[in-house]
């Protein structure tokens, strides 16, 4: 890899023309007859003329750090990256970092920028002037520019600007005056409102990154109501067959809101709800008033299948009986619910509002999930029989083989996953890694106590019923665990803590996999976890797109968003990549607060934010 204090141009253009073997110009050559072209003109005499239909992109490191291929993703346009102050900021952001993903990101770029300068060396460029050629076009073109060699330009306002942050924007407006002069535009790439604005201030067009990032817009909800009256007359004539399937021509004519039936991705829930709009806000509602229609849902809910061209009935009808003692407040936690129950789907992603349940449905079905594998077992190896009829109540001890047994085949069933650090980065703390790791899942933590709590003690939101998931009681998951620390801190624990800084090279071959706060992870990151997995196992991702932590992603450009849109996007398309070759992933958003009213009060702190972003 070349050395940048090698390489030809970082050190400053020389105030001399040298022939071309190398030699100093003839004395005998009058001065006046050398004209020592200025930096200005040097690059602009290299700089392709433009129709007016391209740009200069002036590159900010967030960008980078968001995507470290971007240099390459800006279409057969120029590039400029301010290099000696991107890679100091690149350096540090690499060393002082304490997330390994963005620490990751940014050694990334920085082996980014050392492929386009090995390039270059290939090329013969002299960097302080001339652009490397990244493809064919005329116009795929990127300058590297060294500080030493940009003169500060005469900003209207910097006062507020670090010395990184000056020298990009002075590159900006560099390059904003010589490239009018061959009819481009010029526009500074960042993500940092500050330097955007201050952009505007100084006459440069800032624009945000858009490629990579997702238009939330166009994500659909995972369920679309029917309000016509006369779709249900049709839908109706089906209904009472078995199975339950409608056809799709027979509904073709009719809206689904905004879409007709062919245009709802596959694995997605119609609701026949009618024209009464009484019934429709009770459907749509949550807590009490949903609960006055619960039992209807069933009757009138719906899976899209694009497969077979068919609406289906849902697999389970009565999920609200319920599973892990949890009554479901909502539509949404319904379907959801039903996703994480149906061994036809294996990846299920939870999306939306903060303290709408997203994890704690997921909980809830992943206990569930571990009571049905028990019970395939049973049938299997007969181990969970009763020793003998007591009159006492059952508690585990009344199992026949050994306890110790059937916990280890439950061993880590449900592994809990979030945005953790790097094994390095956890430093020389006591304990092995769950000690390591236990401050960061108290989410997980709380809800489980929580759940927990509701199957030792009555349900007051009605009786358990097993039966109507083929699940006897016998199958209780509590029978076989002491107490709450018991299930989730003990060697052969139902829950196991598997943070995201370990799953590089891992292989999950059974059980049920939650990913929470998918949302604080780099989109590339969406394929590591996903290719973890095999097919037995059940993957449930559970995130809010407007909850990210992290400087360098934002609601529509992170791992959550990326995944949601990959799973519409193959659930929309047939063929090769489309929902014939993967039927098997579905989304839900969430859109009610059943936290509390201070909960739903708080998430209008940022709501005119996001609406100006």
């Amino acid at each position: 890899m070349a050395s940048l204090k090698n390489l030809k141009g970082f050190e400053g253009a020389k105030a001399m023309l040298l022939k071309p073997n190398g030699s100093k110009p003839n004395s005998a050559v009058s001065e006046k007859e050398i004209k020592v072209l200025s930096l200005e003109e040097k690059i602009e005499k290299n700089l392709p003329y433009s129709d007016g239909d391209k740009k200069i992109f002036v590159i900010d490191t967030n960008i980078l750090i968001n995507d470290p291929t971007s240099p390459y993703n800006f279409g057969n346009n120029i590039k400029v990256i301010a290099f000696s102050t991107i890679g100091k900021e690149l350096n540090n952001v690499a060393k002082n970092t304490r997330r390994s993903s963005t620490r990751y990101a940014a050694t990334e770029a920085k082996r980014t920028l050392h492929d386009i300068i090995d390039k270059g060396v290939d090329q013969g460029v002299d960097f302080s002037v001339q652009p490397v050629c990244l493809g064919k076009g005329d116009h795929d073109l990127i300058y590297l520019m060294g500080d030493t060699s940009l003169k500060k330009r005469r900003l209207k306002i910097d006062s507020d600007l670090g010395t990184g942050d000056l020298n990009i924007l002075n590159t900006a407006k560099f390059y904003n005056e010589i490239g009018r002069k061959k009819g481009y535009q010029t526009v500074l790439v960042t993500n940092d409102l500050s330097l955007a604005s201050l952009a505007g201030v100084n006459d440069i067009t800032a624009e945000d990154v858009k490629r990579g990032s997702v238009d939330l817009d166009k994500i659909t909800k995972g369920y679309h109501f029917c309000t016509s009256d006369e779709a249900i007359s049709e839908a109706m004539k089906y209904m009472d067959k078995s199975p339950r399937l409608i056809p799709f021509e027979r509904v073709s004519k009719f809206d689904f809101e905004d879409r007709k039936i062919a245009e709802i991705p596959h694995n997605s829930y119609v609701i026949f709800v009618g024209s009464d709009k009484d019934y429709y806000k009770k459907v749509d509602s949550k807590d009490e008033v949903f609960g006055t229609v619960i039992e209807d849902l069933p009757n009138i809910t719906y899976r899209v299948d694009k497969k077979y061209g068919v609406l289906k009935e849902i697999k389970y009808k009565k999920p609200y009986l319920t599973i892990g003692a949890l009554l479901p407040k909502n539509l949404q936690q319904y379907i959801f619910m039903n996703d994480c129950i149906d061994d036809d789907i294996n990846v299920v992603v939870g999306h939306g509002l903060e303290g709408s349940g997203k994890t704690y449905v997921g909980l809830a079905a992943s206990v569930h999930l571990a009571e049905r594998y028990l019970r395939d077992l049973d049938n299997k190896e007969d181990f969970t029989k009763p020793k003998q009829k007591n009159s006492g109540s059952k508690n585990y001890e009344t199992y026949s083989g050994e306890i110790e047994d059937i916990r280890e085949k439950l061993k880590g069933f449900i592994r809990l996953s979030k945005p953790i650090l790097h094994p390095e980065e956890l430093g020389y703390q006591p304990g092995d890694i769950d000690d390591k790791v236990r401050k960061d899942y108290g989410s997980f933590t709380g809800a489980i106590e929580s759940l927990w709590e509701c199957k030792s003690s009555k349900n007051p939101r009605g009786k358990i019923s097993y039966s109507d998931f083929e699940i006897g009681n016998s199958y209780n998951i509590i029978n076989y665990y002491k107490d709450l620390k018991d299930i989730t801190e003990s060697k052969d624990s139902l829950f196991k803590k598997d943070p995201t800084g370990f799953l590089r090279g891992a292989n999950r071959r059974k059980g049920v996999w939650i990913i929470d706060e998918f949302q604080n992870k780099y989109p590339w990151e969406a394929r590591l976890f996903i290719t973890r997995v095999e097919d037995s196992v059940k993957v449930i991702i559970c995130g809010g797109e407007h909850q990210v932590d992290s400087r360098y992603l934002r609601d529509n450009y992170n791992a959550l968003a990326t995944i949601i849109d990959y799973i519409q996007k193959t659930n929309t398309s047939d063929g090769k990549r489309g929902y014939n070759s993967f039927p098997f992933t579905n989304s839900v958003e969430f859109k009610h607060i059943e936290r509390g009213k201070t909960a739903e009060w708080g998430t209008g702190l940022d709501a005119e934010e996001y609406k100006n972003k």
